[in-house]
């Protein structure tokens, strides 16, 4: 009985034990070997030598690619994470909507972009808006419409954003519909209850006022 008691308490030990293993290897330890090295000297081969804040002190006062790397950082964490959050909650409420048909053909056409490589992305794109030979480029040609060089109108964090949103709109759009089709229908209809109880409300007292 013992065995079998101690066995039962080491199990789920052993379950977690693998994602444990990989946390501590590729993540805990790289994210603590980095405050060493930030703090320090090294050349990737040989001695570690420790120099306190000199390194950060000289990040922040001498070197003059880190404001631009700040900016470009907020950048991308304001208009590449942001505006996929803001596009896909109205599409996940729309999704869920019971009354939307071919629902699972919204859902694939969504989640597609989030399946293919970024990589493949990124050609595609420049594929599309090469200045010189893009597809969209020869499309507006034909149009009559004049020459548009995209790599001047849209910087590269732009086009990085633009790249991040579209790839992960879907996979936000599960990540709601997820969490509302864990909202029971009592909810619903007992909101629908309140909403019409308000509005019946409002019209009894305007039917009031006008007496």
């Amino acid at each position: 009985m013992k065995t079998q008691t101690k066995k039962m308490q080491l199990a789920p030990y052993l379950f977690v034990s693998p994602f444990l293993i990989l946390f501590l290897i590729f993540f805990a330890f790289p994210a603590l070997f980095t405050i060493v090295i930030s703090v320090s000297d090294w050349k990737e081969v040989g001695q570690i030598n420790f120099r306190g804040w000199d390194n950060h002190i000289n990040l922040f006062l001498s070197d003059s690619n880190f404001p631009p790397a700040v900016i470009a950082t907020v950048f991308i964490l304001v208009f590449g994470f942001l505006p996929q959050h803001m596009i896909a909650l109205p599409l996940a409420i729309t999704i869920n909507n019971g009354r939307l048909k071919g629902r699972t053909i919204f859902e694939a056409m969504f989640l597609f972009p989030y399946l293919s490589n970024t990589v493949v992305i990124g050609l595609l794109m420049s594929y599309l808006f090469n200045s010189g030979s893009g597809w969209v480029i020869i499309l507006l040609g034909y149009l009559g419409v004049e020459k548009i060089d995209f790599y001047e109108l849209l910087t590269p964090i732009i086009m990085l954003s633009i790249i991040i949103n579209r790839k992960y709109i879907g996979f936000n759009i599960l990540l709601y519909l997820a969490g509302l089709a864990s909202i029971s229908k009592e909810l619903y209809e007992a909101a629908d209850i309140a909403f019409l109880n308000r509005q019946v409300e409002k019209h009894l007292t305007h039917e009031e006022k006008d007496k």
